[in-house]
């Protein structure tokens, strides 16, 4: 069952994979220098800043874990930089598979991000529960709640949509995947007209190939 015939209703799942991709590649170099930059920058000044942050917060279930991170940050640095890097792997092998149509190049991203969905759904229960415990403004928890929900929403359509794609090709066989990429390289196979409806030719898209 494919959920998601188009990425935001205007591109194709794989043309809206190649652009998440894209995003996401983005958005893990840009981590990926903040967090080598932490990792260089002196544990001292680290474990102050976070104290000075956190040091009048009820944290909850969190509390072990930043003295923990208060006193020795550096496996936590590193483990932060080393994800990020494995993202930066992951985004590279989502846009060579959407864009070659290879199937298996998929598969890391989506188990990658995943697990990240499932650790930032458990962050943000949390972070709302320690807003709760340490704030008395209903509208902010309330605001802080939909910006955290309609983020999450984002991120797992964006999931969703790689989702698609890998099930697609999937269900398609190598030889047929080969044979169209060499026909039409930015235009995956004929898909059933009633799910993958074509472009019109007069379309502004015409300009640029559609990747179906």
């Amino acid at each position: 069952m494919v959920f998601i015939k188009s990425f935001c209703v205007v591109f194709s799942i794989r043309l809206g994979s190649i652009i998440v991709g894209i995003a996401y590649f983005i958005e893990a170099f840009i981590c990926s220098v903040l967090a080598a930059t932490w990792v260089a920058s002196d544990p001292h000044k680290s474990e102050h800043f976070i104290k000075e942050m956190l040091d009048e917060l009820e944290l909850l279930h969190f509390s072990d874990v930043i003295n923990r991170l208060t006193k020795n940050p550096s496996p936590y640095k590193e483990l932060v930089l080393t994800v990020c890097c494995i993202r930066l792997v992951v985004c590279i092998l989502l846009i060579y598979g959407a864009y070659y149509m290879k199937h298996l190049f998929l598969l890391p991203f989506l188990i990658v991000e995943a697990i990240r969905l499932g650790f930032l759904v458990f962050l943000h229960i949390s972070a709302m529960q320690i807003v709760k415990q340490n704030n008395q403004d209903l509208g902010l928890l309330i605001g802080a709640t939909l910006a955290g929900f309609f983020i999450l929403l984002l991120l797992i359509y964006t999931w969703v949509c790689v989702y698609s794609l890998y099930q697609v090709l999937w269900r398609l066989r190598p030889r047929d995947q080969h044979k169209n990429f060499n026909r039409q390289p930015l235009c995956t196979p004929e898909f059933p007209p009633k799910l993958y409806p074509a472009y019109p030719r007069n379309s502004y898209r015409s300009t640029i190939p559609p990747i179906y």
